[in-house]
């Protein structure tokens, strides 16, 4: 049984999206900021029952 489901968005800056979502009331769970890098190249956001994840992009993506 499926419980729940985390939608994965692409950024060009989790900091900057970071700082936007947190106007949604949303937090950070977690990060990752690989060695070197000058911000994280991901987050885990949570907002009451809401969860969403950012992932640093500097490419456009194409769905399939």
């Amino acid at each position: 049984m499926i419980r729940a489901l985390v939608p994965l968005s692409y950024v060009r800056s989790v900091s900057r999206s970071i700082e936007f979502y947190a106007k949604l009331v949303f937090q950070v769970g977690n990060t990752f900021t690989p060695e070197g890098a000058p911000e994280p190249a991901w987050a885990w956001l949570d907002s009451d029952r809401a969860s969403l994840m950012i992932a640093r992009t500097s490419e456009p993506v194409i769905a399939c």
